[in-house]
């Protein structure tokens, strides 16, 4: 298979040697030359899905397994413009230890000249933001279920040193579960790491901590769920007060919550 692309950039070239160095024990990876056949090998591609910054996605199913899994196809070129190639193949690579039921897992990555590739757990069901958008209203045992797994996931994620970056309702997506609600929110493309980039101030300097990220996703997307105005009132003052803001008060908090 030809490299066009490598062999006219010098820095991914560069970048693709570091990184081989690093794969040696890599879970579900393998070298350069060998990356097409092993996936093709390994997965059936099955259909499209969204695009997004860096890339797109794919549906795809192990052939053995018949499990489903979704690849993200991350293009090189876009990424060396924010950020180094081994760093991003690092994160992921931290990423790979995380196990925690409200963060969406990644299974594995995969490299080739030109794009990197993680898999991560797929989910027929919609994001957050559709279900919400359609479902109009919410009971407020459903409200405080959604919360619980948002916050849990963040603080998750918090503890490990990962600042999600862009928290947005369409980052949430709903796992099939057998609890009575029939599935769980899983917090997905949590993609600002302290490592993730070369100069971390700079790059991030517009991304807040996860806990006003989640101030700012409550405060857009949550408050209309709420028709009791003293619960709408005493959760304002909870969320304005700065003595508040950990997310085991929070957790505390919002579990304590019952409607008058």
């Amino acid at each position: 298979m030809g490299c066009i692309q490598c062999e006219n950039s010098k820095n991914i070239k560069e970048e693709n040697n570091i990184v081989k160095e690093s794969f040696i024990d890599f879970p579900l990876t393998t070298p350069l030359s060998e990356i097409e056949p092993t996936i093709e090998s390994k997965y059936l591609f099955e259909e499209s899905m969204n695009g997004g910054k860096y890339g797109k996605s794919m549906k795809i199913r192990d052939k053995i397994t018949k499990n489903i899994y979704r690849i993200k196809i991350l293009h090189k070129t876009s990424l060396l413009k924010f950020k180094r190639i081994s760093n991003v193949i690092n994160y992921y690579k931290d990423m790979m230890i995380i196990d925690n039921k409200y963060v969406n897992k990644i299974i594995g990555v995969y490299q080739n000249c030109d794009n990197i590739l993680p898999v991560c757990d797929y989910s027929h069901k919609e994001n957050l933001n559709y279900y919400l958008y359609t479902k109009k209203k919410i009971s407020f045992e459903e409200f405080k279920f959604i919360i619980n797994c948002i916050l849990n996931g963040l603080k998750y994620l918090d503890d490990k040193g990962y600042i999600h970056g862009h928290l947005i309702l369409q980052n949430i997506i709903l796992f099939d579960d057998n609890n009575i609600y029939g599935y769980i929110p899983k917090i997905t493309d949590y993609s600002h790491y302290i490592n993730f980039y070369d100069n971390y101030d700079n790059e991030l300097k517009n991304v807040k901590n996860n806990i006003n990220q989640f101030f700012h996703l409550f405060e857009n997307h949550f408050f209309k769920y709420l028709e009791n105005d003293n619960l709408r009132k005493k959760i304002y003052e909870f969320l304005n007060n700065k003595n508040n803001q950990s997310f085991d008060s929070l957790i505390t908090f919002f579990n304590s919550l019952k409607e008058d």
